[in-house]
Order: C-alpha cells, then structure tokens, then sequence
C-alpha cells in the first residue's frame, strides 16, 4: 500500500491529468451520444406521426385495405377479361367484299357480295 502512495504522490500531476483528459473525452462520448439519440428519436417522431397526423399503424392499416380492394378489382378484370377472350371465338372473324359487274354489257361493277 506504500508504494501505491508513494507513485500517486510521485505521479500526482500526471495521473490529475490523465482523470481530467478521461473526463473531458467521457464528456464528448456523452454529447455526442446526445445529439445521436435526439435526431434519432425526432426521425422516429415523424416517422410514427406519418402523414396527416396519423400514426404508422394506422396508415399501413389503410394501404392494406386498399391493396386488397385493388386485388380484387384485378381479379374482376381478369375474369372479365376471360369471359371476353371466350366470347370472342364465336364472333364473326373473316369478312370479305368482292365488286362485280352482274351484266356484262350494261354498267360497271356497281355489285358487291359479303362474306362473313
């Protein structure tokens, strides 16, 4: 225990320096730390206020209700869309228009015939 006395009597200064320079650096770790922890906690303040003042729950409760309506507008369109296709193989695809002169001597081919 002596000697312990006498390197802090021998080393005073040094080891006054040494608390003050680990206090002043454990200061600016706590500053820093500070302004961290206030941008921090002010992004997560408008993250959670949202738009419209709203919290987040509330909004992604609302984009989930509107995700699904447009899922099932989809799936109308779809089987709009495939009921469509099916009716579309009975409708008249091929149309064809020939003019023709019905007597040779008189006129010119004011006639015509449609195919369909």
């Amino acid at each position: 225990m002596e000697i312990i006395n006498e390197y802090i009597q021998i080393y005073n200064i040094e080891i006054l320096v040494a608390s003050f320079l680990l206090a002043l650096l454990s200061f600016l770790f706590v500053v820093i730390n500070y302004i961290k922890t206030k941008r921090i906690t002010k992004k997560y303040k408008n993250l959670m206020c949202g738009m419209d003042n709203k919290n987040l729950e509330a909004m992604l409760v609302s984009h989930m209700n509107t995700v699904h309506e447009m899922e099932n507008k989809v799936d109308l369109v779809n089987r709009n869309f495939s009921d469509i296709y099916s009716k579309l193989s009975h409708c008249i695809q091929k149309v064809g228009i020939v003019r023709y002169n019905p007597f040779e001597q008189i006129g010119s081919d004011q006639s015509f015939s449609i195919a369909l």
